[in-house]
């Protein structure tokens, strides 16, 4: 499931879909449950020069660990 920083605040959609983990891409969106969600933060700004390839491997990793 993806989403925006909306549902990432949503407690009760994070809830309906038993979600734990949340992959929190934003630069500005804040980390809404820390008690309850467990969060990676890999800061990423909304920008053609970004090079997204190098947060591959520290996100591919945070996913696979929220999945097991």
């Amino acid at each position: 499931m993806t989403g925006s920083q909306d549902v990432a605040a949503d407690k009760d959609i994070l809830d309906k879909y038993r979600l734990t983990h949340i992959l929190n891409l934003g630069t500005f969106c804040p980390n809404h449950f820390p008690h309850t969600i467990t969060y990676r933060n890999v800061m990423c700004d909304d920008n053609v020069d970004i090079k997204v390839l190098p947060k591959f491997p520290v996100t591919f990793k945070f996913i696979d660990e929220g999945r097991a």
